[in-house]
Order: C-alpha cells, then sequence, then structure tokens
C-alpha cells in the first residue's frame, strides 16, 4: 500500500515519536506532550497544501507560533514547542527528508509587554450574533462565543469541557485549570440557553462516536485550539487582534467594570495569585479615566 502526500507528514511524526521512544528513551509523558504538539503543528502545515517537508519555511513555523501565542498558549508551552519542532526538522534533515533545517534558526514571537486588548459590550454584542444558528456549526460556535465570554474560560479549559462538567440547576460549570486546579463558574441565563441548544439540536449531528467531550468537529472529534482560532478569526476579521484570550481578559474586565471585587474576579479566572489578576485593574482604571475625561467638567 502506497502512502498518500497527504499521509506522508504525519507518517513522519509518527517515525520521530517512534525514534524518540526506541532510540532517545525520552518519557511516555514527555512523547504525549511531543506527540499533541507535533499533531497541531502537523495540521498548520496540512492548511498550508505543504505535505512535503522540503516545501516548509521559516516562515511558516515563526507564523505558526505566532498563532499559539495569540491563542493565549503559555510561554512554557511556547518554549516546548519550539524545541520540539526544531527537533523534529533536526531529524528530518538527518534523514534526508528535507534539504535543509529550517527551525534551526527559529525564535520566540516578541511578547509584548502591553495591556490586553479589551472588546466593548457592543462589539462582543455584535460578534455574539455573527453565527448562523439555524445551522448546527453555527449554533455550536455560538455556544462556544457565549461560554468563552460568559465564563472567562482558557481555551484549553473549553476544549477540555466535558457533559458531567455542568452543573445544569445552578447554571455553573465546574472547570478544571491548570495544575488540574477545580473551580466553579457561574454562566448568565443567555450562555446557558444557547448551550443548552447546541447540546439538544446540534451536538447530536456532530457526535459519531461516544464521547462526553462537548464541544465536537464536524468529524465528531474533540475540537483542536486551532479549530477554535479559525472559528473566531472568521467573526472577528473586521477587528484587528480578537483571540480566544481576549474573550477572557473582556470577561475580566466587564465584571470589574460593573462593580465586581478583584477577588472575585480572581477566583472565577482560577488565578492562584491575585498579582496576575492585578493586570485587569489597569483596565479598569483606563475605563473609570476615560470617563473621567469625557463627563467631568474639569477634565
Amino acid at each position: 500500500m502506497t502512502t498518500s502526500a497527504a499521509d506522508r507528514l504525519d507518517l513522519l511524526v509518527e517515525q520521530f515519536l517512534n525514534y524518540n521512544l526506541l532510540e532517545r528513551g525520552l518519557s511516555l509523558n514527555t512523547l504525549q506532550a511531543y506527540s499533541v504538539d507535533l499533531r497541531h503543528y502537523s495540521e498548520h502545515i496540512h492548511t498550508l497544501q505543504k505535505t512535503d517537508p522540503s516545501l516548509i519555511t521559516l516562515d511558516d513555523i515563526s507564523n505558526y507560533l505566532a498563532v499559539l501565542l495569540d491563542c493565549g498558549l503559555s510561554r512554557s508551552s511556547l518554549r516546548r514547542n519550539i524545541t520540539v519542532i526544531r527537533l523534529f526538522h533536526s531529524w528530518l534533515l538527518a534523514r534526508g527528508e528535507a534539504t535543509a533545517d529550517v527551525a534551526s534558526r527559529v525564535e520566540a514571537p516578541a511578547v509584548k509587554r502591553q495591556l490586553p486588548f479589551v472588546l466593548s459590550e457592543d462589539d462582543v454584542l455584535s460578534i455574539l450574533e455573527r453565527p448562523d444558528v439555524t445551522q448546527p456549526l453555527g449554533l455550536r460556535n455560538r455556544a462556544i462565543l457565549e461560554v468563552l465570554y460568559g465564563g472567562g474560560l482558557r481555551i484549553s479549559e473549553l476544549l477540555n469541557l466535558e457533559e458531567g462538567n455542568l452543573l445544569s440547576e445552578e447554571k455553573l460549570l465546574r472547570i478544571i485549570g491548570k495544575g488540574n486546579k477545580e473551580r466553579i463558574v457561574p454562566l448568565g441565563r443567555t450562555g446557558w440557553r444557547f448551550l443548552t441548544r447546541y447540546l439538544q439540536k446540534a451536538r447530536p449531528a456532530l457526535v459519531t462516536q461516544k464521547t462526553s467531550i462537548i464541544f465536537l468537529n464536524q468529524r465528531g472529534k474533540q475540537l483542536s485550539r486551532m479549530g477554535v482560532w479559525k472559528m473566531i478569526r472568521k467573526y472577528t476579521a473586521d477587528f484587528e487582534k480578537v483571540s480566544p484570550h481576549t474573550f477572557r481578559h473582556t470577561f475580566a474586565t466587564h465584571l470589574l467594570e460593573g462593580g465586581a471585587s478583584l477577588r472575585a474576579v480572581q477566583e472565577m479566572l482560577g488565578h492562584s495569585d491575585i498579582s496576575t489578576t492585578q493586570i485587569y485593574t489597569h483596565v479598569n482604571y483606563r475605563y473609570l479615566s476615560n470617563i473621567h475625561k469625557k463627563h467631568h467638567p474639569r477634565s
């Protein structure tokens, strides 16, 4: 049986992982992390229609890393992605599958020290209403946007949300966050309404095998980070820099603007250290400053 061009890169990824298991003796935990990172990377390369590894360029890799950063990936996870991509391309060169090691010069995208971009309430409302909820995928997308904004979830928390995490009577979400820490997050009436509609009307059309994962792709499998990122860009093309994490920033900022305490926002975001949450006070101060300038006679 011959291997199609579309499967070639995936086959090389599998061979690279086997090499690291059998010849380098890496731990299963490390291999699992490498496997997830390279699966997402190969999905990105497939979207560029570059199934021949020798066609991959430094720009392709840099753009992919920029997407990961835009998705809110932590710096430690970004460093791991860079490491495994470098190792993979070095292995491709050694195997004769590539003519150059294009990943050897890759650098992490610069992380700008600036306040997070936040959407206005009107902007959020406009974006939420863009999916066509008469279609299963449109209803799924509306539910995703409602949960991201209504609950302030990280993208990984959204993707790993299972049916057992829904506390329906109380309209609460049981979230397993970083460090396997559990927290309870309220979800407003509108968000809960669209989540329920998705579960009842759209998700059954997507399910192809038994799974408790809530948000599925068209093949009935768990959505990927890249899938959510592309979906959000579809509905926010007229905005300069909206990512899944933008809705988390906006969630926190709108709570503070509405009078919520910093401690309450910290709890809902799942921050172990309140200093992490305090960046939103700066955003809130900016909001208050704008209100003062607009309405105070001596501003």
